[in-house]
């Protein structure tokens, strides 16, 4: 039981943790003036293994803790059911991001290197350090949620959403060059007045999960876009 109330109030704590997502900083780039920022090493992208399929507001919200416990079972069998579309079309959102976002960035100009770190759902704490420095950069990522959202029963349908947090760090000395926030489908408007936004593209959406469990071929190719979509975004971070 213990964990079981532990998991519903995770559910509240989460919908505050949307709130407050945006609050960081926002460090705009300056190629310029960055220090001739040529060669940028990718560290491996965090990526939660389950995607999220989240539906924002719930009846069950309505009922206190029996309702909460009713959502997280909900959205526990959401979540496993479109993950398992996911690993049907091998689909690695970790790896589609990271391929998509070093071919934006050599198109950009820059030389690229993915540097492969072990971390959290947080920036890393500490870079490699070398002498000199083998990168001029690192650019360090991480998705707070991608998946599919939607609103509210009755509200706007389920669509793709990505949700992450991007920064660069100079090599030499760890100085922060650029921060931000990417949200795709900014379901919650008010909350992402700081992030970069992008519209869901109308073509995936679905009324329904059952009709978004139906389409695994469109559901899947919808999440790609919204990751192609995404990669971009961070790229044009760096223009």
């Amino acid at each position: 039981m213990r964990g079981k109330v532990i998991a519903a109030v995770a559910i509240a704590a989460g919908a505050l943790t949307m709130l407050a997502g945006c609050m960081m900083p926002e460090i705009p780039y300056d190629r310029e003036t960055a220090g001739g920022i040529k060669h940028v090493g990718i560290v491996t992208p965090h990526f939660h293994p389950e995607p999220d399929v989240h539906l924002a507001s719930s009846v069950g919200q309505s009922f206190g803790l029996i309702g909460a416990l009713a959502d997280v079972g909900l959205k526990a069998e959401r979540d496993k059911r479109f993950g398992r579309i996911l690993q049907q079309a091998n689909f690695s959102a970790q790896e589609i991001f990271t391929e998509l976002l070093a071919n934006d960035l050599r198109a950009r100009g820059y030389e690229v290197s993915l540097i492969a770190m072990r971390r959290d759902k947080d920036f890393v704490k500490s870079y490699p350090v070398h002498t000199p420095p083998a990168v001029d950069a690192y650019l360090d990522l991480y998705a707070l949620n991608y998946g599919y959202i939607a609103a509210g029963i009755g509200s706007p349908p389920y669509r793709p959403w990505v949700w992450m947090r991007v920064r660069l760090a100079r090599a030499k000395d760890s100085a922060v060059l650029m921060q931000d926030t990417i949200v795709y489908n900014p379901v919650i408007g008010a909350t992402y007045t700081k992030a970069v936004t992008i519209p869901p593209d109308p073509r995936f959406e679905y009324r329904t999960f059952d009709l978004l469990e139906a389409d695994p071929a469109g559901s899947v190719r919808g999440l790609r876009t919204a990751i192609e979509q995404s990669a971009q975004a961070v790229g044009k971070l760096l223009k």
